[in-house]
């Protein structure tokens, strides 16, 4: 299975609290997702990652956008 559907799964079973940020390696935005999941905003960044990840045409162009990812 391609590293991108494991994040975007992630991100979708996890993203309203803001989790997939630290599968990227950005340990600051996964807080305030954390601290901010009930404003919702880390669910629509979530949306909107899931979407870059699924659209990327492979696994190199989806480390190309993300290359902190830790999968």
């Amino acid at each position: 299975m391609d590293k991108r559907y494991i994040f975007a799964i992630a991100a979708f079973l996890l993203g309203s609290l803001g989790i997939q940020e630290f599968l990227l390696g950005n340990t600051a935005r996964g807080i305030l997702g954390i601290i901010f999941c009930w404003t919702c905003i880390p669910a629509i960044v979530a949306i909107v990652q899931i979407v870059k990840a699924l659209c990327a045409g492979s696994d190199e162009q989806f480390f190309e956008m993300y290359p902190k990812c830790r999968l």
